[in-house]
């Protein structure tokens, strides 16, 4: 287990004990231990057995835990206060958990979180059912945030949800004295109080814990963004490859569940190197007249191709693109071989070979693999994954005279069959049957873009 989580978990016990078992007698502060341990313990179990690759992220866990301890610590302040139970903002540390983190996180936090609230106050099921609905409202409503106006709507709904919740238990006892009517109060500020949270809190933390949002994503997704506008005067030939590269793929995280903004934004700065030496890409040769690596030998016209890897993360680190962004990058090609420049050195050495050959000197010529070779890493990721594909599925259909989509499902198969044999999908999580998915969604796709066009008298064409 990572030191990170086990220095979390001692430290989100401790606090949560010291604090909230303040006073208590030494039975009380033993069950207090005994319920904060199998808490905390089931919590840990989930998170390193469904999220792995986010428990190995250090500063996922450092918000985790930072968010723990901030609302154990709000717990402990609003106690002394009456109905602070209906008080305490348990949703805003969803909702935030949720546009952090993850949906599924948020839920089992929320669950963590109202437990305490509720072993805080007498293991009080009154306590404990509206802050996790409140939570759970929270956690389903910050799916759809997109801008900062849409915090209102999650506050909204947590409103409503702690407020059903307190009627429920209300009639559940039958008795509406004037603690409900109190209690409807608190409820609506609480929803209130948990939007302003977490929309004040989360710039901070998106920035201080390198993690990205929904909303930053859109913010990444604006072409006036310096770098987009430079990618379109500069190389416009890539500009347009990335977007219809970013169609394409948000269609595939479409069809597997991803997260197709992610996708989208990914494609559009995936190949952001290409402007240290655009005219080297073939996308952009289109007014030049000629191919600058007529001039180069194979190996270094491969040297040229790799570089735009670094010096697309050397760009995207200057901006300050989140790391979400900067793995599409270099994932986007993975290990892959560069074909074109390798064949064409295998060809170079055979002639060399069969030259050396008949003039009776050693003739065997080889070639290193590892020089046409991207440096990696492999895609990580289902975004990554899907991203690598359509990169190799946009630029090979744009060679394809006869755009039918009998072609484009031949096409689309030889690709993935190919990456899937070379292992560029091997620490990726997709699955065959999302790899099936991916296929039918591309060729969709592509179907649709590159559709026959009537032929129009040229008198009518406009």
């Amino acid at each position: 287990m990572p030191p990170v989580l086990v220095l979390l978990v001692c430290g989100v016990a401790l606090v949560a004990i010291l604090l909230l078992g303040a006073g208590w007698s030494y039975r009380a502060l033993a069950g207090t231990l005994i319920f904060t341990g199998l808490l905390l313990f089931l919590f840990v179990t989930y998170l390193v057995r469904d999220f792995p690759d986010l428990v190995r992220d250090d500063e996922a866990m450092m918000l985790l835990g930072t968010l723990m301890i901030f609302f154990v610590l709000l717990i402990q302040s609003l106690r002394p206060w009456a109905f602070s139970y209906y008080l305490t903002p348990i949703a805003a540390a969803s909702i935030l958990s949720s546009l952090l983190l993850h949906p599924r996180i948020s839920i089992v936090l929320t669950l963590v979180l109202a437990s305490l609230l509720a072993m805080a106050h007498g293991f009080s099921f009154d306590c404990f059912l509206p802050a996790f609905l409140g939570g759970l409202a929270g956690t389903a409503s910050a799916g759809a945030v997109r801008t900062h106006r849409d915090f209102v709507r999650c506050g909204v709904w947590v409103a409503f949800f702690q407020f059903a919740s307190l009627l429920a238990v209300t009639i559940f006892h039958g008795e509406f004295s004037n603690d409900f009517f109190w209690g409807v109060l608190w409820t609506a500020i609480n929803g209130l109080i948990s939007a302003v949270i977490a929309l004040g809190l989360l710039p901070f933390l998106e920035s201080f814990f390198s993690r990205v949002t929904p909303m930053k994503l859109l913010e990444l997704a604006d072409f006036n963004q310096p770098l987009l506008k430079r990618l379109m005067v500069e190389a416009p030939g890539t500009y347009h490859h990335s977007l219809m590269m970013a169609t394409i793929a948000q269609a595939g995280a479409r069809a597997v569940g991803a997260n197709e903004l992610l996708c989208r934004v990914g494609a559009y700065y995936h190949d952001i190197g290409k402007l240290v030496k655009p005219e080297y890409f073939i996308e952009n040769q289109g007014n030049l007249g000629y191919n600058p690596h007529g001039n180069l030998q194979p190996a270094l016209s491969s040297l040229v191709v790799v570089s735009h890897v670094k010096e697309g993360l050397s760009l995207a680190r200057a901006a300050k693109l989140p790391k979400e962004i900067l793995n599409f990058i270099p994932m986007h090609h993975g290990t892959s071989r560069i074909e074109y420049f390798y064949n064409q050195a295998v060809e170079n050495a055979e002639e060399e070979s069969l030259k050396n050959y008949e003039e009776g000197v050693p003739a065997d010529v080889s070639v290193g693999e590892e020089t046409y070779r991207y440096p990696g890493p492999k895609p990580c990721s289902k975004e990554t994954a899907i991203l690598m594909l359509a990169d190799s599925v946009e630029a090979t259909a744009r060679t394809i005279e006869d755009p039918s989509h009998q072609h484009f499902k031949d096409m689309v198969e030889k690709i993935v069959r190919r990456k899937f044999r070379d292992g560029q999908l091997a620490d990726s999580p997709l699955t065959l049957s999302d790899l099936s998915k991916l296929e039918d969604a591309f060729v969709s796709t592509l179907t649709s873009v590159y559709h026959a066009r009537i032929e129009y008298p040229e008198d009518e064409a406009g």
